[in-house]
């Protein structure tokens, strides 16, 4: 181990399942990122560890490279690839869907192993489509960014006008979520029983609730809170603020006529919002998976004599092992699954994958880190605008998804990164504040589509900032600035 030079890419709080992440270091081992790209971009390191992911810098550049080098000879090259990925999302939504609907109760090792697989292979196939979006946001959408300053040079503006280029023209299912509750609200507002109404949205978006195997279903309850929030907020508002949403979009449209943009900047911008519905999407299609192949997990588990939470923690091929064998898991392996659970951390190397629990954990970890830095002293972050505003609120800190639910209306969100389980506190939040993340981002689709000031990429906002400090965010200017 310690070849690569890890960089962290990805953290939401806390690691993900290690079914999740073995199936990623499988989707790199079987090389589909170059067969989504038509290029060959092999990715040897991979590493979950302290609550994050991580790649290897020199493969994350040649990865960056490849990709510039084939758009310096097809401008189209990323929609393209585009087309692949939404191909991919939708084959592993469609095996979800047919996975809900088959009955387990009677179903021998040999179904659930062989449908098992078939899940594994479609979920790898989502993973590749994840991190290919996280690799694009570190270089491809600067480009519409040139874009924009090219043609404005008040730069106070420009963080308006990207949210006009970048506005989406397809629905996510957060926005159709959205507009669902919003019809919920209207009904309260109007003095009619609104159950109906919510049944059939938890019906259609409980998915939404969970986000890698983790999380919470939506129930009738808080989607009833929710609604009746925005009654209590005023429905004009939200109605006023889809309105915002497509006014911007028609202002692209102006904007791409009134500057007579080349066929290649053209390009880019389209590349940029089909690669930010992907990132969308791909987010979404994560919970959806998982939340409709739970009777397929269940019914594994069941067989194995043992929870869904803990069979999470096994790997794909210790599942399918259990699955061939004729012996029980015994209460050993029982208790390092409760390890797993706690903390481990899971590294593709060379090819090989290593699974590090307990002592062998604590070993590495003292071989990865030094001590870390003090960032008390620093009273004003600087990262970039992913959605134009300004307003100063409280921090509400936000760390893992189980926390969400600390966020008040008014608040400052501050996080990580931020999910589709995220939203129920982003609809409260003042504006969003985020370690990481670009243009395509999570938090900066979801604030523009909310019209909420964000700020993402200021690698250490969840470091500087506390719970209850009043900051001010500057998301025209990148800033975000404590007032006290």
């Amino acid at each position: 181990m310690g070849k690569a030079v890890w960089e962290e890419i990805a953290r939401r709080g806390r690691n993900h399942a290690v079914l999740s992440m073995n199936i990623a270091c499988e989707a790199f081992r079987d090389e589909l990122v170059s067969k989504m790209f038509g290029k060959q971009i092999k990715i040897l390191y991979f590493r979950q560890f302290a609550g994050a992911r991580w790649m290897d810098s020199y493969e994350i550049n040649n990865w960056v490279a490849v990709l510039q080098k084939e758009l310096a000879k097809k401008p189209d090259f990323l929609l393209q690839a585009a087309k692949t990925a939404e191909e991919w999302i939708t084959e592993a939504k469609n095996a979800a869907d047919v996975i809900s609907k088959t009955n387990y109760s009677n179903a021998n090792k040999g179904k659930l192993l062989a449908d098992f697989n078939g899940f594994c292979k479609k979920y790898e196939n989502l993973m590749a489509c994840a991190y290919s979006y996280i690799v694009i946001n570190k270089f491809y959408p600067e480009l519409v960014l040139e874009i924009v300053t090219k043609h404005e040079k008040d730069p106070h503006k420009h963080g308006e006008l990207l949210a006009c280029l970048l506005s989406l023209n397809r629905k996510t299912g957060i926005k159709e979520e959205r507009i669902s509750l919003i019809e919920i609200a209207k009904s309260i507002a109007e003095g009619k029983e609104p159950d109906m109404l919510i049944k059939n949205h938890v019906n259609k978006f409980a998915y939404l609730g969970h986000y890698v195997f983790y999380g919470e279903s939506y129930t009738p309850k808080k989607i009833k809170e929710r609604a009746d929030e925005i009654v209590s907020n005023g429905i004009g508002q939200e109605l006023l603020q889809m309105e915002l949403q497509q006014k911007r979009l028609l202002r692209g449209d102006s904007l791409k006529a009134k500057w007579v943009l080349s066929k290649s900047e053209l390009l880019k911008i389209e590349s940029v919002r089909a690669w930010a519905f992907i990132s969308n999407e791909s987010d979404e299609m994560h919970g959806y998976s998982f939340f409709y192949a739970r009777n397929l997990f269940g019914a594994i588990a069941s067989k194995l004599g043992i929870t869904i939470e803990q069979l999470i923690e096994m790997t794909d091929w210790e599942i399918k092992t259990s699955l061939n064998s004729e012996k029980p898991l015994d209460a050993q392996f029982k208790k390092k699954l409760a390890i797993r659970y706690a903390d481990s951390a899971l590294i593709l190397e060379g090819g090989g994958i290593s699974l590090l629990e307990g002592s062998e954990l604590e070993k590495y970890r003292s071989s990865q880190f030094s001590k870390e830095r003090e960032f008390g002293h620093i009273q004003e972050l600087k990262g970039q605008g992913a959605s134009p505003g300004k307003v100063i609120g409280k921090v509400a800190l936000i760390l893992s998804i189980t926390e969400i639910s600390k966020v008040k209306r008014g608040d400052i969100l501050v996080a990580s990164s931020t999910m589709p389980a995220f939203v129920p506190a982003m609809e409260k939040a003042a504006a969003i504040v985020t370690n990481e993340g670009g243009l395509l981002s999570h938090a900066a689709i979801i604030s523009r589509e909310f019209g909420k000031p964000c700020v993402v990429g200021t690698k250490i906002a969840t470091k500087v900032l506390k719970d209850g400090d009043l900051v001010e965010v500057d998301a025209n200017k990148g800033t975000v600035r404590k007032i006290k």
